[in-house]
């Protein structure tokens, strides 16, 4: 064989390999499409009450009679919105299990949970979509997980050269290599039972940082600093809920602090925390019992019983609300 035909021959392997991740990319984004067509559906479905008709466009319109109808506008990423590998459920989504606890723990008042939860999207995509979803919802409470996706960015070390960042930061908008990254994560948390983190990590005193560098992002156990893009989305999506007198409140990650929100929020906010619970039941619990991977380093996207421990939280913090207390009396 020839030199030129070893050529050809590597030219031809080459483009057969971009070819396929191509197709590979291409397909990933239209399950994409297809998740967020199903859970719109999911939202659009009717509900058995009297006083929930269908628009034109299939949307729930809701008469919120003396209060007796709550609705609240969930948003966040692929912790909220579930994965489109399917793996949780969408019935076992946080969202649709608060859902069903909020109405099977009370019966003054009907809750519909609408689940706006954009998988692989960061804030700047859900700030984009986020007035028209409160126009079209008009919920009278916004529970927002959000900020993971943001990333996580620090100053040059000597370890770290520009090309080495820039090289990072293209790779990661192709689904492609979100993928190979969830699947290394889920392949390593189910050999050994844990998350990386955990093995470097004391899950109970994360508050220092990596040797003198600061840390912003939320996908990093010591973060102590929120990314300037993610500190303004925040505050503008409360200033756009508050301003309609809508109720905003934020639900933290598992094994994340509310501390680091408080810390930047300007408007007046609620914070449910999971941090404690999650805390505790990972000294009872495997951490396979609660996440699928550790895509955020010490937790990651969470089971049905890890959904389910969120949204019992939840449910109870949000039926402490002053609003919902004083229509119940």
């Amino acid at each position: 064989m020839t030199i030129r035909d070893k050529k050809n021959n590597f030219a031809l392997v080459f483009f057969g390999l971009v070819l396929s991740l191509l197709i590979v990319e291409g397909l990933l984004r239209f399950l994409g499409w297809g998740f967020l067509y199903i859970q719109e559906m999911e939202n659009r479905q009717p509900a058995i009450n009297k006083t929930v008709k269908l628009g034109n466009t299939g949307d729930r319109q809701i008469d919120q009679v003396v209060g007796k109808e709550v609705v609240v506008l969930c948003i966040g990423e692929s912790t909220t919105a579930g994965t489109f590998t399917g793996f949780e459920g969408k019935n076992n989504l946080w969202p649709r299990q608060l859902e069903r606890i909020l109405n099977n723990i009370q019966d003054e008042k009907k809750f519909y949970i609408i689940n706006k939860g954009m998988s692989g999207k960061d804030t700047n995509d859900i700030i984009s979509n986020f007035p028209g979803w409160l126009k079209e919802y008009k919920p009278n409470f916004v529970l927002a997980m959000i900020g993971i996706n943001d990333g996580a960015v620090e100053p040059f070390s000597e370890k770290t050269s520009s090309s080495q960042t820039g090289s990072k930061t293209l790779f990661s908008h192709f689904r492609t290599f979100g993928l190979i990254e969830w699947i290394v994560a889920g392949i390593t948390v189910r050999i050994t039972g844990k998350s990386k983190a955990m093995a470097t990590t004391d899950l109970v005193g994360m508050h220092g940082t990596r040797g003198n560098l600061t840390v912003y992002g939320l996908k990093h156990p010591n973060v102590t600093n929120l990314y300037p893009k993610t500190i303004r989305n925040l505050n503008d999506m409360v200033s756009l809920a508050t301003d309609q007198g809508i109720d905003f409140g934020f639900v933290q990650y598992a094994l994340r602090k509310t501390d680091i929100l408080r810390n930047v929020i300007e408007g007046d906010v609620f914070y449910i925390s999971n941090y404690e619970i999650f805390s505790d039941l990972l000294k009872q619990y495997k951490f396979v019992d609660l996440f699928y991977d550790d895509f955020a380093g010490d937790f990651g996207h969470a089971t049905p019983f890890g959904n389910k421990i969120i949204a019992d939280n939840v449910a109870r913090q949000l039926l402490k609300h002053p609003k919902l207390q004083k229509q119940s009396n």
